[in-house]
């Protein structure tokens, strides 16, 4: 018979299941949102005034964005 302040390991594998579950998900989307993010152009207002010249503005347009980092995290997510 259990007594009433005897921990239960039961209970314990299922916190710590839930717990890493979740953290594991929070992490893989927060991975994701970086990765996504860091693939955006940066806003003319935002970007510095030595990054607005017109030929880096052309190879800026001419490049693909970095889509192997972003489908990396589209998979960690399935």
């Amino acid at each position: 018979m259990n007594q009433p302040n005897e921990a239960n390991p039961f209970v314990f594998s299922l916190w710590f299941l839930f717990l890493s579950t979740f953290s594991l998900l929070f992490l893989s989307f927060a991975l994701a949102l970086c990765v996504l993010s860091s693939s955006l152009p940066l806003p003319l207002s935002l970007a510095p005034r030595s990054a607005l010249t017109p030929s880096r503005l052309a190879l800026a347009a001419s490049r693909p964005p970095p889509r192997a980092l972003a489908a990396a995290a589209a998979a960690l997510l399935l």
